[in-house]
C-alpha cells in the first residue's frame, strides 16, 4: 500500500505522512471496536474476525479506482477514506490472532496440564513467514511483469497496482472460508461461566 501511494497517487511527504497517521490512528480505534466484538458472547472472536476480513475483502478492490479518474473528491481525501475503511479490517487482522492463539493455548493447557503457549506462538510464525515470503514474491512479480499504464494525471506505473486490490480480496475471502470451516477461534467460549 505504501508503494501504491508513492507510485500511483504520487503523494508528497506531507500527504504520505497524513495518510500514515490516519491509517495508524484508525487501526488503534479499530482495536477498541474489535476488543468489544471479540468479548461479546453474541459474536466472539470467530464471527468478529470473519466479519472484519469480509469487510476488508469488500473494500480492497476500491484500490483499483482511487486516483485513476478525475472526480470531485480530491485524491488525498479518497486515500484517507480508503485508509479508514481498510484499517477497520486490518485492526482485527493485527489484534485477533494473538487473542485466538492465547485462548487455544489456554484450552490446551486445561486439557493436558502442560503449558505449551510458546510452541503455539512459535509454530504460528512458521506458516506466516512462508506465506509472507510467497506474498512478497507474487506481489513483486505482479508489479514487474504486468504492463505499465498511465493515469489521468500522466503518472506511469505498473498495472499490477490496479490488480492488487481485487486479487487480495479473492485471497482474503478464500482464507475466510478455511478459517470458518476449520478453526475454532473461541475454545473457551462455552467453558467460561
Amino acid at each position: 500500500v505504501l508503494a501504491w501511494i508513492k507510485d500511483v497517487l504520487g503523494f508528497s511527504t506531507i500527504e504520505y505522512l497524513i495518510f500514515g497517521l490516519v491509517l495508524l490512528s484508525s487501526i488503534f480505534i479499530g482495536y477498541i471496536f474489535w476488543i468489544k466484538v471479540g468479548n461479546n458472547p453474541k459474536y466472539g472472536k470467530t464471527k468478529g474476525f470473519i466479519y472484519a476480513m469480509v469487510f476488508l475483502a469488500i473494500v480492497m478492490p476500491s484500490m483499483s479506482i482511487i486516483g485513476q479518474l478525475p472526480i470531485i473528491i480530491p485524491i488525498i481525501l479518497q486515500a484517507i477514506i480508503f485508509a479508514i475503511l481498510t484499517s477497520f479490517g486490518l485492526s482485527a487482522y493485527y489484534l485477533m490472532p494473538y487473542a485466538i492463539v492465547a485462548d487455544i493455548a489456554e484450552e490446551d493447557e486445561r486439557r493436558t496440564g502442560e503449558s505449551r503457549a510458546g510452541m503455539y506462538y512459535g509454530f504460528e510464525s512458521i506458516p506466516l513467514n512462508i506465506a509472507q515470503f510467497i506474498g512478497y514474491l507474487f506481489t513483486g512479480a505482479l508489479l514487474d511483469f504486468l504492463p505499465k499504464m498511465t493515469n489521468y494525471a500522466g503518472r506511469e506505473f505498473s498495472s499490477g497496482y490496479i490488480a492488487f486490490g481485487p486479487i487480495a480480496s479473492v485471497i482474503i475471502l478464500a482464507s475466510v472460508v478455511v478459517f470458518w470451516r476449520y478453526v475454532n477461534a473461541d475454545p473457551l467460549k462455552d467453558k467460561n461461566p
